[in-house]
């Protein structure tokens, strides 16, 4: 298990992934453990695009909002999490960050 602590912050995007991309904010494969910000960014803090059902992991982590914000499956931006199609992300545990920007 590892620990990566990371600062995702005031990025025009935070996170984007691709729609054959893989991630893990926590508890995937590689066993890490959260504790990551992902705060202020000028759309989204994390932005997936999945042609099929596939799941992110992102627990544990400090978002802008409790719970994080979703975009409607439309590609409206300014949440925290902005997904088109497919998928879904797993935010259990998820917590306030301590400098959370309102958008």
């Amino acid at each position: 298990m590892f620990k990566l602590d990371l600062t995702i912050y005031r990025n025009r995007n935070g996170i984007e992934v691709a729609p054959s991309g893989l991630i893990d904010l926590v508890g995937g494969p590689t066993g890490s453990v959260g504790n990551n910000i992902l705060s202020c960014s000028e759309f989204s803090d994390l932005t997936f695009e999945f042609n099929s059902y596939q799941f992110i992991s992102a627990r544990n982590n400090k978002w802008d909002h409790s719970p994080p914000t979703f975009n409607p499956l439309d590609g409206t931006y300014r949440t925290d999490i902005n997904r088109y199609n497919l998928g879904n992300v797993d935010i259990a545990g998820h917590q306030v960050a301590l400098n959370p920007c309102e958008r």
